[in-house]
């Protein structure tokens, strides 16, 4: 789960901008979408609108939400190209369960 600190980041980058980087949606949303545990809180509205966003275009995509199960292991920041911020959110590999 997300600390507050780094939502409260978040949400504060996101105040200006609809995606994590560019003008369209990315790798970099769908990467920090997958370190968020769960939708955020009101409180975080831009990141929630970012979130409700980013998944609507992921189910219109034809992604489903169903996987075929992984572990995120591990605690890396995600830093972005051009972002003055870093979000402690994500983390650095993926562990297929077995």
């Amino acid at each position: 789960m997300a600390v507050p600190a780094d939502l409260k980041k978040l949400d504060e980058y996101l105040l200006s901008r609809s995606y994590i980087t560019g003008y369209q949606a990315s790798k970099d949303d769908i990467t920090v979408l997958a370190a968020l545990a769960e939708a955020p809180s009101a409180q975080y509205v831009n990141v929630l609108r970012w979130y409700k966003h980013i998944e609507a275009l992921l189910r219109i995509s034809g992604v489903s939400g169903e996987g075929c199960g992984v572990t995120v292991k591990g605690d890396a920041p995600i830093i972005a190209a051009g972002m003055d911020v870093c979000f402690n959110l994500a983390c650095h590999y993926i562990v297929p369960e077995t």
